[in-house]
This record gives structure tokens, C-alpha cells and sequence, in this order.
């Protein structure tokens, strides 16, 4: 990658990122390789498909935030998307992030809300906070606070975890 063009000709600040604002992106970056660039076009494309026809409604548009794809991603699995395996997953969510990364929109430590901050520095042994730090973090990355939790938000952690443990890990 090239550091004087990266987060180039993108405001990371700004609200939603639409499939043709990511895709103008990723055109402008002139470093990548052809391969490199129809995997980031291809995976993007796919992902926001898979958005556009998965998201439940209070999601709203489909973006390409980290949120956004939280929200959907990680409802089902994989094959029930028309990905045909883990692997295939896996590779798709590599070149998401690395895409994100790069426009300055993922940052594999996830800051926590302050709501989930204020809980995690009530807990009372350091075992606690490295229990229960993933699931805050998960929480806080798809802008689910404490009361607002749910099986639902359970239910679509174990999914996550599940994915990053044997999938991921492998």
C-alpha cells in the first residue's frame, strides 16, 4: 500500500458509504494489483448484496460500515448467503476489512461505548473484564448498548465468536 494515498480521496467522517462511493474508491487507488482490485470489487459487491437483501428493516440502507455489514453478516450462515463454504467466507470478510481498513473505517480494537466502558470498569476481577470483553466489544461495534440487549444480540454473538474461533483462527 502506498501511504501517501491511503484514506485518499475518502472522509472517513462521512455518514454513509454507498456501494458506488466504495467502488470510486477503490478505483482511485492506483498501487493495487488487477487481482487485488476485482477481489476488493467483487467482495464489496457480494457483501452489499447480501445486505441489501438480509438486512432487517431497522438497519435502514445498506452501508458499507462496519456496522452496516455487522448487522447482516453475522445473522446466518454463510452458505444461506450463496457463499459456498467457510473458506469462501472468510476470504469475502478479509477483503471487506481490508478495504475498510484502508478508507480508515475498521480498527480491529473496538473502542467501547461509554455505557459498556462505565460497566466494564465495574466488574470486579480481571477475569470478568476478559470474559466479557469480546461481547462488549461486539455490542459496542454494532451500537447495541447494555439495555438494549437481547437474545437476538446473543444469539448473533455466539455467531460471531463461532465464525472467529473456527474459521477465522484456521
Amino acid at each position: 500500500m502506498n501511504p501517501e494515498t491511503f484514506g485518499q480521496f475518502f472522509d472517513p467522517a462521512a455518514a454513509n458509504h454507498t456501494l458506488s462511493d466504495v467502488l470510486s474508491v477503490i478505483a482511485s487507488w492506483d498501487d493495487l494489483t488487477p487481482a487485488r482490485r476485482t477481489l476488493y470489487v467483487h467482495s464489496v459487491n457480494k457483501v452489499m448484496h447480501i445486505q441489501a437483501v438480509s438486512a432487517p428493516p431497522r438497519h435502514g440502507p445498506a452501508r458499507f460500515t462496519c456496522e452496516g455489514l455487522n448487522a447482516t453478516l453475522w445473522l446466518r450462515a454463510p452458505t444461506t448467503f450463496g457463499v459456498k463454504s467457510n473458506q469462501a467466507f472468510s476470504n469475502l470478510i478479509s477483503a471487506c476489512r481490508a478495504v475498510l481498513t484502508r478508507m480508515g473505517l475498521h480498527d480491529a480494537k473496538v473502542p467501547l461505548t461509554p455505557a459498556w466502558q462505565q460497566l466494564a470498569e465495574r466488574l470486579p476481577t480481571r477475569e470478568r473484564k476478559i470474559g466479557l470483553t469480546g461481547f462488549m466489544q461486539f455490542c459496542s461495534a454494532n451500537m447495541i448498548e447494555p439495555q438494549d440487549v437481547t437474545a437476538e444480540s446473543l444469539d448473533g454473538f455466539e455467531r460471531w465468536s463461532w465464525f472467529v474461533d473456527h474459521v477465522m483462527a484456521s
